[in-house]
């Protein structure tokens, strides 16, 4: 069997089940990813597909399990991040408890959030965007301390800014 993959009214496939546990695995392919066995019609939740949802209900307990395993590991290897967001009200409300997951997000200016995270960029995008609605956008910038820098974005952001940045670099 084969499934095409729709986003954003593109369709992307087929894909082999080979190919949809990669996908799953690297956060490509979710419950909520629209899949169908036929090009033409059929686009449904992956979970509605029995075979997708057992392969994305053993990856989230790898996941799991790889998580709590590494979780010393995790917090010697975090990394940084600025995500620019330009996000539909609703998810804008929504947008900060999906992050979460990853870390405790700090929001300084309305559409930035600042994240420290062991996960690399490619899987916090590939996470994230399935949370995403259609008309949704996001950019994420992994950053380094020294290499920083900011102008004229007021008293309190600035100090967020800098003990964002000061917290990363002391605890090393």
């Amino acid at each position: 069997m084969s499934w095409f993959i729709k986003v954003r009214d593109v369709i992307y496939g087929p894909y082999s089940i080979e190919k949809m546990i990669q996908f799953a695995a690297e956060g490509r392919v979710g419950s909520k990813t629209m899949v169908s066995d036929n090009r033409e019609h059929g686009f449904g939740p992956a979970n509605d597909d029995p075979e997708l949802e057992y392969i994305l209900q053993n990856k989230d307990t790898a996941t799991k399990e790889r998580r709590g395993s590494s979780s010393n590991q995790d917090s010697q290897n975090q990394r940084m991040f600025i995500l620019y967001t330009r996000l539909s009200d609703n998810m804008s409300m929504e947008f900060g408890s999906h992050l979460r997951q990853f870390g405790e997000p700090l929001e300084p200016i309305p559409g930035v959030w600042l994240l420290r995270t062991a996960i690399p960029a490619d899987r916090l995008r590939n996470t994230l965007s399935r949370e995403l609605n259609a008309n949704d956008s996001l950019m994420i910038f992994e950053i380094n301390p020294d290499q920083a820098a900011w102008f004229n974005i007021g008293e309190v952001e600035d100090r967020q800014f800098r003990e964002f940045l000061n917290a990363v670099t002391t605890s090393h």
